[in-house]
């Protein structure tokens, strides 16, 4: 693995837009990532003249600074030198390599990464493992070996099968891999070792700019995200250029804005979920997988709003809010029209009464109350909310898996309900933390699923596997028939 520049001071010669160089010293450690340029003659005090910042590190590596903020410019007089002039520059997308990265233009190949819990998606567990029985391979070590060799009563044997590809998709976004990358020593006295990273690529069809595949990152990441349960840190995020001269040696990519921290990637990985915890996983093959990638990846355009509220929520929300709560039931108003049933059957009668009072309203003079009734006759007849939400629960069989979740899910709206327009509701919702919880968990859960469902994921399948509490989703069915009795118990009270 090459070597990080994360967490550390660096130096170099750094080239504005306009002509200018400056030595500069750079510090990359996520929203701490600082450039501070240092110079005889006076920096310009216009933001764009820092939109792109190019340097060559004292190292020989090449780096390109996208999307900066000016933070100031600043001088000094020091009577030995006389002035002395700064700049202080924070960067959005910081690149390290061989090679400078343009701030437009299609050059880039193709972008991998890293994630903590690769493995908990990517479960290959037979490429790596040892041998029961040591003793038929003995004779080979024996002439495969440089030295001569002397075994003992009880040999370990250890092995990688060799097969490095474990998944390959063709989707919306390009090519979608995971790769083994195992690593290993000759061994000593100290022990012998295979280490293996999970790296995961996404390849466009054709190369496109820097902007554009770390926006197809940041779609591919929220759905690992949502299928692990929590947020991941990248580490080696690399892209490769295109470059005839120079073949595809990676350039790293620092992101300053987005993520967790890459620290977290490498740290102790006996918390990463189960393989039966996450949602879907290679365990029993790459087929199902496949399927909903691409499904998901596909319709991700039009339900993209929706998609990034549900993923702001559940990864980074700590605490149950009214925001929250509020954002959880409003995703499905921001989804699109067309998943949903056209409109409610209205009887006669009602059809009738509807026409009278809009004629009645319609007779009256301007106001702000005459306009909302006729805005509200007009909404009679369209999916209100709570049908919404009812529609994609029952057309996804959830509430056949969760007996009266329908009757949750209106409850929770009405909860909604009280906090935007003031509707009273059946309960005091703060004296009852734990239904508001229960509420906002239903919300979540019942969006992402019969979205996930839709796609293709075999939710049944998946809430009948053995597993813990590592995804908020497994939390949430295994404690469902609990929290439903509670809920109940205050609702008839």
């Amino acid at each position: 693995m090459e070597e990080s520049y994360e967490g550390r001071n660096i130096t170099g010669e750094f080239f504005l837009e306009g002509g200018q160089r400056a030595f500069g010293n750079l510090y990359v450690h996520g929203r701490d990532t600082r450039l501070k340029l240092f110079g005889r003659s006076a920096f310009s005090e216009s933001p764009g003249e820092y939109s792109c910042v190019t340097g060559l590190l004292h190292d020989g590596n090449w780096v390109s600074l996208h999307g900066n903020i000016l933070f100031g410019v600043s001088r000094q007089f020091r009577e030995s030198v006389g002035w002395q002039y700064s700049v202080e520059i924070f960067p959005h997308y910081v690149t390290i390599g061989h090679s400078l990265v343009p701030s437009s233009g299609n050059c880039v190949q193709s972008v991998s990464f890293i994630m903590k819990d690769a493995s908990s998606v990517f479960f290959e567990n037979d490429s790596f493992s040892s041998v029961a029985d040591p003793e038929p391979f003995l004779p080979l070590l024996k002439e495969d070996s440089v030295r001569d060799v002397e075994f003992g009563e009880h040999p370990i044997i250890a092995y990688f099968t060799g097969k490095f590809e474990i998944a390959v998709v063709q989707t919306a976004l390009g090519e979608v891999r995971a790769d083994n990358r195992p690593s290993h020593g000759l061994g000593g006295a100290d022990g012998v070792r295979i280490d293996n990273f999970i790296a995961v690529t996404i390849k466009p069809d054709a190369p496109v700019s820097l902007q554009k595949i770390m926006s197809r990152l940041r779609v591919l990441l929220r759905f690992f995200e949502l299928v692990i349960g929590r947020e991941q840190g990248l580490s080696h995020l690399n892209v490769a250029l295109q470059d005839e001269h120079k073949g595809s040696l990676p350039v790293a990519v620092y992101r300053t804005m987005e993520g967790a921290s890459s620290e977290d990637v490498e740290g102790d990985k006996n918390d990463s979920p189960h393989p039966r915890d996450v949602l879907v996983s290679t365990i029993d093959g790459s087929e199902n997988y496949s399927r909903l990638l691409i499904s998901y990846l596909r319709s991700d355009k039009e339900r993209h709003d929706a998609r990034v509220r549900l993923h702001n929520s559940l990864m980074r929300s700590e605490s149950y809010t009214i925001d929250r709560l509020v954002g959880a039931a409003n995703m499905f108003d921001i989804l699109p029209d067309e998943i949903y049933p056209n409109c409610v059957e209205l009887s006669p009668e009602m059809v009738e009464a509807k026409e009278k009072a809009r004629k009645l309203f319609k007779s009256l003079p301007d106001s702000v109350e005459r306009s909302s009734i006729l805005g509200a006759l007009g909404r009679i007849g369209k999916l209100s909310l709570k049908r919404k939400i009812e529609s994609r629960v029952v057309t996804t069989n959830l509430d056949k898996c969760l007996p009266g979740l329908v009757e949750v899910l209106r409850e929770a709206v009405n909860c909604r309900n009280h906090y935007v327009h003031g509707v009273q509701g059946k309960i005091d919702y703060s004296e009852n933390t734990d239904l508001f919880r229960f509420f906002t968990d239903a919300l979540e859960f019942s969006f992402a699923a019969s979205d996930l469902v839709e796609m293709g994921w075999d939710f049944k399948a998946w809430a009948v596997s053995p597993m813990t509490y590592r995804h908020p989703f497994s939390a949430f069915v295994k404690t469902y028939p609990d929290q439903f009795r509670v809920f109940k118990d205050a609702i008839e009270r």
